[in-house]
């Protein structure tokens, strides 16, 4: 018989290996076959994350004020991904990645936390110590940081056991930083009764862009998450607080589209499950929150929902987003009010928007970091703080003690309704606070706060 022998070479790029097979007659030397198979390599999670992500901002609609552009999603897209080891991921999950389908349901939250250096009343030192408790979760996470600094390395050094985006960004391009002026800043330092202690306008910024952070991971979804969360970088400020290392933090279901819409019904939120039966009674359409401080209405700096950690569906929080920027504009274009806490604003904001908001009462007030424990599945939750006081709750005929008990005189504000009527966000403008004068018929300097083409000098 013919002896034949066969000949294999192999050519690849990046995206795939392409074999050509020759099989040969040994005694005349002519080829009698040649088979080429071409097989595509797998696509990495990282790999699939960028491209789902590419696609997303590829489709982002106008962004909604006070953005001016897509500089915070373009963060995000262009961020530095570690931790996504596929190994880990699977042996964590029980998901294949290898598939041809999109980015696989393997997450359940995405947790948005971000972290600029500068002075404020806490120092560099006690965040770098208080971070890691954050840092050693297992949930997918996204981290603003400024580009070029040491804290772009240590979160990668502490983020290696989970997937992560590092979205790099400017202090100066925060939209608190470009779509208010100088001015604007200065002035809101000025009126804040704890300027002292907060040491300079920066602190403001960051505070009020956070739900803008959330906004832009919402929406390019890098995760293919339903749940995310805000997180301080600091939150966790003992480390026996904290999750043990390399496991989620979020161990109960708030996304769950059953949810109950009665805010009685008991909780079970006692395992890793996050089916059902570990759901939370917090609608779909309200971010949960901490109702931490019960000051009332004429209270000058009135605080009743901390800003450290929030928890929701990306459609609770788009819900938020609206009416907080909405109570932001109103407060500082109507009212001159300080708005550089953003625990200020969101109190506020809650009270104006009930169906956005479920704040959540640990059972004793200025417990400042009592709902980390809910969403770990320490604590139940069985309903709404009772305490809180919402617009629809006033004039005496709702749960809030300071209006129920009478221990306080309050100026009740303008009802929702007109609220609603009157606030027209300046969609696209930039915003100062300046002195101009009255207008044609007077020459009575005033000063106001609006957009930058508004104020004549």
């Amino acid at each position: 018989g013919l002896r034949s022998s066969s000949t294999i070479t192999s050519t690849s790029t990046s995206d795939t290996v392409t074999q050509s097979v020759i099989a040969t007659d040994s005694a005349t030397a002519t080829t009698t076959d040649t088979v080429t198979i071409t097989v595509t390599k797998p696509e990495s999670l990282e790999e699939r994350v960028r491209r789902q992500m590419k696609a997303n901002f590829k489709s982002l609609p106008s962004p909604p004020w006070p953005q001016l552009d897509h500089s915070t999603a373009q963060a995000i897209a262009n961020g530095i991904l570690v931790g996504f080891n596929t190994t880990d991921i699977n042996s964590n999950t029980d998901i294949d990645i290898n598939t041809d389908t999109d980015i696989p349901t393997m997450f359940n939250n995405t947790i948005v936390t971000a972290y600029y250096a500068f002075e404020s009343k806490h120092s560099v030192k006690e965040y770098t110590n208080w971070m890691k408790g954050l840092l050693q979760t297992s949930d997918p996470m996204i981290v603003f940081l400024q580009p070029n600094t040491p804290w772009v390395d240590i979160i990668k050094q502490h983020r290696k056991h989970a997937p992560t985006i590092i979205a790099t960004l400017e202090f100066e391009k925060l939209v608190m930083s470009t779509t208010f002026t100088k001015e604007f800043w200065d002035w809101q330092h000025q009126i804040d009764t704890e300027r002292l202690v907060h040491k300079s306008s920066g602190v403001y910024k960051i505070w009020n862009e956070k739900l803008i952070f959330l906004y832009n991971a919402i929406l390019l979804n890098p995760f293919q998450t339903t749940g995310y969360a805000w997180m301080d970088i600091g939150y966790f400020r003992q480390i026996r607080d904290a999750p043990e290392p390399q496991t989620p933090l979020i161990k109960v279901n708030y996304t769950h589209p059953n949810n109950s819409m009665n805010p009685t019904t008991k909780a079970t939120t006692t395992t890793n499950d996050m089916s059902h039966k570990n759901s939370i009674p917090v609608p779909q359409n309200k971010v949960l929150l901490l109702h931490v401080r019960n000051d009332p209405l004429d209270s000058i700096a009135r605080v009743n929902i901390a800003g450290n950690a929030f928890y929701g569906t990306s459609q609770a929080f788009l819900n938020l987003y609206t009416k907080y920027y909405h109570t932001f504009w109103d407060w500082i274009h109507n009212h001159h009010k300080f708005i550089g806490s953003d625990q200020f604003v969101i109190t506020e904001t809650c009270r104006r928007h009930k169906e956005v908001c479920y704040p959540y009462f640990a059972g004793r007030f200025r417990s400042w970091f009592a709902l980390s424990a809910v969403v770990m599945g320490k604590k139940p939750i069985t309903e709404i703080s009772p305490h809180y006081l919402f617009k629809d709750d006033e004039n005496g005929n709702g749960k809030n003690d300071n209006v129920k008990n009478g221990n306080v005189n309050v100026e009740i504000p303008p009802n929702t309704s007109q609220l609603d009527v009157d606030v027209q966000v300046p969609q696209g403008q930039r915003i100062t606070y300046c002195t101009t004068t009255g207008g044609s018929d007077s020459d009575k300097e005033i000063d106001v706060v609006v957009p930058v083409e508004e104020c004549k000098q």
